[in-house]
């Protein structure tokens, strides 16, 4: 387990919604897409899970804007391309 991450590999969830890959088509970036989806996936679906998980490609892993923006949303890095949102 990634010590940074408050996630517990103990810890069992009733439902985990798991989202393997969000990708923008390249002439729609930076137009506050990601942003945008990564809160209605929360939000969305806040009422039937205790947990987001977001596995991301290993191209993600190594792109500072994609790990800033998992973590401005509350994200933590749980393993090398996987990023968990809880709400505690």
């Amino acid at each position: 387990m990634n010590q940074s991450c408050k996630f517990d590999d103990e810890l069992i969830f009733s439902q985990i919604f798991y989202v393997n890959r969000i990708t923008i088509n390249q002439k729609y970036r930076n137009m506050g897409l990601g942003p945008l989806m990564i809160e209605y996936i929360k939000y969305r679906f806040a009422d039937v899970t205790n947990a987001v998980v977001l596995q991301s490609s290993a191209f993600e892993v190594k792109d500072k804007n994609a790990i800033s923006l998992y973590e401005r949303h509350g994200f933590e890095n749980y393993r090398e391309n996987t990023w968990i949102y809880h709400e505690y």
